[in-house]
């Protein structure tokens, strides 16, 4: 497993128990705003291709990568038969072509900004709640309660006041200390998408009030405290807490892939500005984050925990694998991309797909080679016309990504 030296003063945690369940494959998806989008939507076409797709037992997701696993979670509904396995054509009209549409919008500002800012003055949920109709327009009218009971689809988002993980399932939603409940009617797994991906100072917090007497099972003390808590619950994005989603999977599967967009190791402390730099400009990064992926490493590396391990920053030759953007062209510039949700030009999204793509087939056929079929389908970019191929390759990345820091307007942009 390829992965940057942990720091000197991090203690690493051990690595969780073999789970008992010895078939079971789980795919995690990092936030990361579109960024994520377009790099786990090209990794999850060669798994796809590689017939690993179909095999995943549960699908982890958070923010960006929970906007990927609900249109996934979407299509399972229509043909659970399929489990998520798609020929060439179905993948390209039913995840590629919505997805890349998507990422066209400007889904943290709407559609209809100014209006939104003037409610917002008044209703500071009204932002989020609008995002939260506008997934469920834009990407899916399903109801968590319609989800199929397999594969397994969990969405990771964060008790804002509480800054514990809070999940939803298709049979429960709740956390371990407030507890359990059962989805109301007409929770949507739209809604479900919005909690998981509200990053804060972008989209204020999703309001979710619960009935207190419907959650059971959680080890807060009942009682007044504990009941005022869930009627003011409120819901951020998964990734201030659970950045890979990896909570709800690492000790009850034997085999974990993880697909990471959101955050990367930086090479030195940022520079205080003032005002403080944009959140959306940077992934996601913390200690715990960061304690969190050598926990991981760390099990795949002791042997308590199969499967691997690809991200943003990392590239083919971290694997020994040699066709594919070169590492550092990843890390000092794909990485360099903004992490919102605003909209993403052609070119940023073609050599995302592609990193994506031939960073995914590279961990797998070095870490995971049982896994993989007989005999191996050829690789076949998603967009050939940003191939590493082309002599040039870096150089129109770098253009092409210039002014990829920046946030966009709420105008859709081509290429």
């Amino acid at each position: 497993m390829s992965a940057e030296p942990a720091p000197r003063d991090a203690a690493l945690p051990e690595p969780p128990p073999t789970p008992g369940h010895p078939e079971s494959l789980a795919l995690c998806l990092s936030g990361g705003g579109f960024r994520a989008v377009l790099f786990h939507l090209g990794a999850l076409r060669r798994l796809n291709e590689l017939g690993l797709l179909a095999k995943i037992d549960t699908f982890s997701a958070t923010s960006g990568g929970s906007i990927v696993a609900a249109l996934l979670a979407t299509l399972v509904t229509k043909d659970p038969a399929s489990r998520a396995g798609f020929t060439p054509d179905a993948w390209d009209q039913s995840m590629e072509a919505p997805l890349r549409a998507l990422t066209r919008e400007d889904l943290q500002r709407g559609s209809h900004p100014i209006r939104l800012l003037a409610q917002s003055l008044f209703r500071p949920q009204a932002r989020a709640e609008a995002f939260s109709r506008r997934l469920e327009e834009l990407l899916t009218p399903v109801k968590l309660r319609d989800l199929p009971p397999a594969p397994r689809f969990v969405f990771c988002a964060t008790d804002f006041l509480r800054s514990v993980p809070w999940l939803f399932e298709r049979d429960r939603i709740g956390n371990g200390q407030l507890g359990w409940a059962s989805p109301p009617d007409g929770a949507t797994l739209a809604r479900a998408v919005a909690a998981s991906s509200c990053f804060p100072r972008s989209i204020s917090p999703l309001p979710a009030p619960i009935d207190p007497t419907l959650l059971t099972g959680g080890a807060a003390a009942p009682g007044p405290a504990r009941d005022e808590a869930i009627r003011r619950l409120a819901l951020t994005d998964g990734a201030t807490h659970a950045h890979l989603g990896l909570d709800p999977v690492w000790k009850t599967h034997t085999t974990v892939l993880v697909s990471e967009a959101g955050a990367f190791p930086r090479t030195r402390p940022p520079k205080r500005t003032l005002p403080p730099a944009d959140p959306l400009r940077f992934g996601i990064d913390s200690e715990g984050q960061e304690i969190r992926r050598r926990r991981l490493v760390s099990g795949f590396v002791s042997g308590h925990l199969g499967g691997t391990f690809w991200s943003l920053s990392s590239a083919p030759s971290s694997y020994r694998v040699p066709f594919g953007y070169a590492k550092a062209l990843a890390r000092d510039v794909l990485c360099s991309m903004r992490a919102g949700l605003d909209p993403v030009t052609d070119a940023e999204a073609a050599v995302l797909q592609n990193h994506g793509y031939l960073t995914a087939d590279a961990a797998l056929r070095t870490h995971t080679s049982h896994l993989l079929p007989r005999l191996v389908p050829h690789l076949q970019v998603p967009c050939p016309g940003w191939s590493p191929a082309d002599p040039d390759i870096e150089k129109r990345v770098r253009l092409a990504f210039a002014d990829s820091a920046r946030r966009r307007g709420w105008w859709k942009i081509g290429a």
